[in-house]
């Protein structure tokens, strides 16, 4: 079900890239499957011209098997994502794939400038990168929140030590007082 849009995605992505295509042509005929068990499996092989083409093989000449978490860390670290991938087969076919695929990059704003226009695009592709950022921020605040729970507060609920308490007071004594000199600053410059 994957298999077409992912091949269409590739073969975009190489159009673009000349270098890509003049990678690929030396080995035209080879194939290679890449694997993402339980839910992903593709064959291709490669065409004349450098792109490629979907089909079963018999015998691939390069496994590219990618781990179970490659999606979730594609998003966000596609290098480790890439990095990650196990390779198997031929040694000049593999290092020639697995160079291209590392080396391969969409450019969104281009795509949408095609059929929005340029700032339309340009605003979009902010906006999504301003998603993804904000998005990316709220789970490294939430794993370093669950992280510093379970280093500091899983016994919450048993007796507060002194020295804690003692400390706790001091940083509240401490932020009242800067609060007090701040909101005195503001009243003389306003005043």
């Amino acid at each position: 079900m994957l298999d077409r849009p992912f091949l269409a995605g590739l073969n975009h992505l190489l159009g673009r890239e000349p270098w890509a295509r003049q990678r690929l042509r030396p080995f035209a005929g080879r194939g290679a499957r890449i694997s993402l068990p339980p839910w992903f499996s593709l064959d291709l092989t490669v065409a004349e011209d450098g792109t490629l083409h979907g089909g079963p093989l018999a015998a691939p000449d390069v496994l590219i098997s990618l781990p179970e978490h490659a999606p979730l860390r594609f998003f966000g670290h596609p290098q480790e994502a890439l990095a990650a991938a196990r390779l198997e087969g031929t040694a000049d076919f593999a290092e020639a794939l697995g160079f291209v695929f590392r080396n391969l990059r969409w450019d969104a704003e281009e795509d949408l400038a095609r059929l929005l226009g340029d700032i339309p695009a340009r605003r979009l592709v902010g906006l999504g990168a301003s998603l993804f950022n904000w998005q990316k921020e709220a789970w490294s605040r939430l794993n370093a929140n669950f992280a510093e729970y379970f280093r500091h507060e899983q016994g919450a609920g048993g007796p507060i030590r002194r020295r804690e308490w003692q400390g706790h007071q001091q940083a509240v004594t401490a932020a009242a007082a800067e609060a007090d000199a701040l909101a005195a600053r503001l009243e003389r410059l306003q005043g």
